[in-house]
């Protein structure tokens, strides 16, 4: 197989990874709550755990390892955050 032959692999953008992980934490679940000023989200890995999200960041470790998280991206879409898709033109 040469190069020209092998299939292209499309790459996500950062805003295509949030929307992304948007709608798989509300598959998982993931619940979105706020004590004062703070907010916090379910952790699907560990029930009894909360993790701590601003608009910006997550204390969970994909966050401090990848920048993104399911956690995060449902903080986005809560307050209505989540950044917009340009339309497909086919």
């Amino acid at each position: 197989m040469s190069a020209t032959d092998r299939p292209v692999r499309s790459v996500e953008t950062k805003a295509q990874a949030v929307v992304r992980l948007a709608a798989q934490a509300t598959a998982n679940g993931v619940r979105i709550y706020a004590y004062d000023l703070t907010y916090y989200a379910t952790s699907t890995s560990d029930p009894s755990a909360l993790h701590r999200v601003t608009a910006w960041s997550c204390d969970c470790h994909a966050f401090r390892f990848r920048g993104r998280c399911q956690h995060h991206a449902a903080l986005l879409a809560h307050i209505g955050e989540l950044p917009v898709l340009p339309a497909i033109v086919a």
